[in-house]
C-alpha cells in the first residue's frame, strides 16, 4: 500500500523538476504620461511585450467601458482621459494573462501631465515563492493521504 504512495510522490516530484517550456509567467505594467495622453506599456515579466492584447479602459465611477482597443506590437496603448479620478485599465492577452492598472488623474493633469512621471507596477509574485508554495501544498496533500492510510489501517 505504501508502494503506491511513494510511486505517486516520485511521479509528482518528477513533474515538478521537469522544466516545462510553458512555465507560468506574470505581467508587468508601466504607465507613462506625454502631454494629455496616458501611455500604458504591457509586458510579460520576461520582458517580452504583450503584443496585440485586448485593452479595456474604464472611466472613474463607471461600469461602462470608456475605450476598447488593442496594444501595438510593442505592447503600448494610449488614451486621453477627459475627467479626473481613478481610471482602470485592463490588458488581456487571451491566454490567461491579465494586467489591471489604476491610474489617478487629477484636474490639473487633464491640461498637461508632467512628462517626467513614470509609474511601474507588477502583478506577479516571484516564481520561487510560487514554486515553494506549490511544493508545500503537494507535501501537505501527501501528508493527509498518508494519515488517512494510517487511520484506515488502525481501524481495520
Amino acid at each position: 500500500m505504501y508502494a503506491y504512495f511513494w510511486i505517486l510522490v516520485l511521479a509528482f516530484l518528477r513533474l515538478l523538476l521537469h522544466p516545462f517550456p510553458g512555465l507560468a509567467h506574470g505581467v508587468v505594467g508601466k504607465i507613462e504620461y506625454q502631454g494629455k495622453c496616458v501611455i500604458v506599456i504591457a509586458q510579460y515579466d520576461t520582458g517580452e511585450p504583450m503584443s496585440y492584447a485586448k485593452v479595456d479602459v474604464y472611466a472613474p465611477d463607471s461600469k461602462i467601458r470608456f475605450q476598447l482597443g488593442r496594444t501595438d506590437r510593442n505592447g503600448c496603448f494610449a488614451f486621453v482621459p477627459d475627467v479626473p479620478g481613478i481610471w482602470k485599465v485592463r490588458v488581456y492577452d487571451g491566454m490567461g494573462h491579465l494586467l489591471s492598472l489604476s491610474i489617478k488623474v487629477s484636474k490639473k493633469s487633464l491640461t498637461s501631465f508632467n512628462k517626467a512621471c513614470t509609474y511601474t507596477t507588477s502583478t506577479y509574485k516571484h516564481r520561487w515563492i510560487k514554486a515553494i508554495l506549490g511544493i508545500f501544498i503537494i507535501l501537505g496533500i501527501f501528508g493527509w493521504i498518508k494519515t488517512l492510510f494510517r487511520f484506515k489501517k488502525a481501524v481495520s
